[in-house]
């Protein structure tokens, strides 16, 4: 039992890690795109396999049986109607993951992150990569080797989440001076990037850690012990409902100023929107510009069941998550991220994704060690 865990541990690590190398080292001189590409196709296999190893190493009722026999279809359908892999592969890591361990996960995955990291940036020093320059408004923004600053931007504030997360830091003087002293380090590398995005994420995480820490302190009620059990299908159909607001609306003075500050992602989610109606299992979407929105991305590209599916994944985690304080707060500020951003819902790349995987119980009424077949 303990031999296949680790077999499927190992596996799952690395199918994640060639998904990571793939995206992230784009701008690497010596990697062709034939050779990044293969790593998902490699990564997707690895996945099969450590799908089937488990499948067959645990034990499902019938009706189970059946949810998973589900999944797979919609899966198989959305990924024809789209044309791109990334609902499969959520799906792969989905039911690959559902018997380890996502602490084990994370310590193993901020490893290689660190060693991803040096191996880019030194590539960059080097004059190995392909050289990109990124000028916003005037100011020169970085990537240190990165396909762009906000890719940068997004593995420096995974890094931080996951360390915060594998921390998870009680609510005291010494561990909220850590904290924000961990914040500001964040930052000061982000500013290299001007991802702003990701640091807003990042005050977001530390404005919710530090009004914790005074409810903790004066009446030991913790924000994640908030009544509303869906707070995550709010966050997501309000952000959701903003955003095709702001984007039917760019006549508006407010939401032409806002579209300036958010470069532009307001009328570019107007062109998608007027150019692409809303179906049921998605469409394939040309992205002659980018959709930095992982909703409406989700609702156009990936369409109602995709939208729904990300829906009642992204409030399982927030909820299962109310049992870790750190956690919780990861995944809202992720949360708003995403508005902003896609990489929220790209498997592999947000590794608390992952942590979806993790929580599923098939049947609540076995052990851990009786849905194991010995």
């Amino acid at each position: 039992m303990k031999k296949e865990r680790n077999i499927i541990l190992i596996l799952y690590m690395i199918a994640l890690w060639l998904i990571q190398v793939s995206n992230f080292a784009q701008n690497i001189s010596f990697f062709p795109n034939s050779f990044l590409y293969k790593l998902i196709d490699i990564s997707i296999t690895i996945l099969v396999i450590a799908t089937i190893i488990t499948l067959t190493k645990i034990k499902l009722s019938i009706k189970e049986w059946i949810i998973v026999f589900i999944i797979i279809c919609i899966s198989f359908f959305c990924t024809i109607k789209t044309s791109n892999n990334y609902f499969i592969q959520l799906c792969l890591f989905v039911l690959s993951g559902i018997t380890l361990d996502f602490k084990q996960v994370v310590k193993k995955d901020i490893v290689f992150k660190m060693l991803l990291l040096l191996f880019i940036i030194t590539c960059y020093y080097l004059g190995k990569v392909d050289n990109t320059v990124f000028i916003r408004s005037g100011i020169f923004r970085e990537s240190f080797g990165f396909n762009n600053p906000n890719a940068f931007g997004f593995f420096i504030m995974s890094m931080f989440f996951e360390y915060l997360y594998i921390k998870n830091y009680s609510f005291d003087y010494k561990n909220l001076i850590k904290t924000i002293i961990l914040c500001v380090i964040t930052l000061y590398f982000l500013s290299y990037a001007e991802s702003r995005s990701c640091e807003i994420s990042i005050y977001i995480y530390i404005i919710l850690y530090i009004v914790n820490f005074i409810k903790h302190k004066y009446n030991n009620n913790p924000v994640s012990n908030a009544k509303n059990k869906n707070l995550g299908l709010v966050i997501i159909l309000l952000f959701t409902v903003i955003s095709i607001y702001l984007s039917k609306h760019l006549d508006y003075e407010f939401v032409k100023n806002l579209n300036k500050t958010l470069s532009g992602r307001i009328s570019i989610q107007n062109y998608y929107l007027y150019n692409y109606k809303i179906k049921l299992f998605g469409q394939n979407i040309n992205y002659k510009m980018s959709l930095d929105n992982a909703y409406l991305r989700l609702l156009i590209n990936y369409g109602i069941i995709g939208y729904s599916a990300f829906l009642l994944i992204l409030n399982k985690m927030l909820k299962e998550s109310k049992k870790q304080n750190n956690l919780y707060f990861i995944i809202i500020s992720l949360l708003f991220y995403g508005i902003m951003e896609w990489f929220l819902i790209r498997p592999g790349l947000n590794i608390f994704l992952v942590f979806f995987s993790t929580i599923i119980k098939f049947d609540n009424k076995k052990t851990e060690e009786e849905k194991w077949i010995i």
